[in-house]
């Protein structure tokens, strides 16, 4: 049987579990059985020294998701600079408007950040057309990067999103096989336990922070000045 985390039925696990009947859980990491997910640590590290590598220091992780908050800190630890200033804040709940809050949130910070890791590509959109709204550029004055990359969110985002992109197609194809081992009677089925990368996908939701910007706009007039 599959299961994805956010739909497992507790107490029928728990009845599964009991009879040893073949269970695979998906987006989830539990401590015993077979599991495929998208390894969030990872992703969440890629963004973070996506970002950093740009040259931003003012990076605020708009999620609580426990994994993608161990993956924020992980990169934030691994740093050790003291130029750096960072901001976990809540998850957004399930509706539109709860984005918006939490876009609202971040736009009153003192400093504001220069770069926002959405919780995904739905909240992403939102927070981007928010801070549109409030007459900010996306990028030029505050980056938003996500994970997922679904169509359907891709396609209505005011500003094409950079994202960790998941990799729907490879957890479906390896929880196809899960199954078919299930059946297969005469072959014992290796045990599951896969966290699978991502891919960063860049596109123009991110750039360098505005005083990057500033210098590279005078470093190329000074250059074009000195070749005349």
């Amino acid at each position: 049987m599959l299961f994805r985390s956010d739909l497992e039925p507790s107490a029928l696990m728990t009845q599964l579990r009991r009879r040893k009947l073949p269970v695979l859980m998906l987006e989830s990491r539990p401590d015993k059985g077979d599991y495929i997910t998208t390894d969030s640590e990872r992703a969440t590290l890629q963004l973070f020294n996506y970002l950093y590598d740009l040259g931003h220091r003012r990076i605020c992780l708009a999620t609580a998701f426990a994994r993608k908050v161990a993956g924020f800190e992980a990169a934030r630890k691994r740093l050790s600079d003291p130029s750096l200033v960072h901001w976990i804040l809540g998850e957004p709940g399930k509706t539109d408007a709860d984005s918006r809050l939490l876009a609202e949130q971040i736009l009153q910070l003192n400093p504001r950040p220069t770069a926002v890791i959405a919780a995904d590509d739905h909240a992403a959109g939102i927070m981007v057309s928010h801070f549109l709204h409030a007459g900010l550029d996306v990028p030029g004055d505050i980056s938003v990067v996500t994970f997922g990359d679904h169509p359907q969110y891709t396609s209505s985002s005011p500003v094409p999103m950079t994202v960790v992109r998941h990799p729907f197609l490879e957890v479906a194809q390896e929880a196809a096989q899960w199954a078919h081992r299930q059946f297969q009677k005469t072959v014992r089925p290796r045990p599951v336990r896969w966290d699978i990368t991502g891919t960063l996908i860049v596109r123009d939701s991110s750039g360098p922070p505005a005083s990057d910007r500033k210098s590279t706009r005078l470093n190329s007039s000074h250059s074009s000045v000195s070749r005349m």
